[in-house]
């Protein structure tokens, strides 16, 4: 919901130097308030409650046809949505802030990159990936595969009920 400490401005920047090299990027906003003219290229949703069946399954459609999930958030305590993300083998580009380091595996569900890194290493970062199909596909497993061993709710449970009991002998 808030515009500047999310990055989207930064995001959309990212975006402009990857559609300048040829790739015809669209950027799907979910659950922000537009504040200004964007491009055509931009799809801006407010907010969508994930309580809802049919909203659930409308962010779950987005990411089911997205390539990266790009958050240049300026600050972050965990980040759900980096797992959510995850969780369709969507993966994730992030500054390495906050706990952001807590949810994404540097270069196994996403890759994380200093703060104060030129947007233009990002950009040549995801359209490397994008244009070798066998890289890309490689990060879409490893991405569901990370969620499915460490994010997923029930694989926590599993893992926090071992511990539990590990404790008690």
């Amino acid at each position: 919901v808030d515009w500047d400490r999310k990055g989207f401005d930064r995001t959309i920047k990212i975006c402009n130097l990857l559609r300048s090299k040829g790739l015809n990027t669209t950027l799907t906003l979910i659950g922000a308030s537009k504040k200004k003219k964007l491009p055509k290229w931009v799809k801006v949703y407010n907010f969508i409650d994930k309580n809802n069946k049919s909203s659930h399954k409308l962010i779950s459609n987005i990411l089911l046809n997205s390539d990266f999930h790009t958050l240049m958030t300026k600050s972050e305590a965990f980040g759900v949505v980096f797992s959510e993300a995850s969780s369709h083998g969507v993966y994730n580009i992030a500054p390495d802030i906050g706990g952001i380091r807590g949810v994404i595996k540097n270069n196994v569900n996403g890759k994380l990159f200093k703060d104060n890194v030129n947007n233009q290493v990002i950009a040549n970062y995801i359209y490397e990936i994008f244009k070798n199909k066998k890289n890309l596909k490689k990060k879409i497993l490893s991405t569901k595969t990370y969620y499915e061993n460490y994010l997923d709710w029930k694989t926590i449970g599993a893992n926090f009920n071992k511990m539990v009991k590990n404790l008690k002998r």
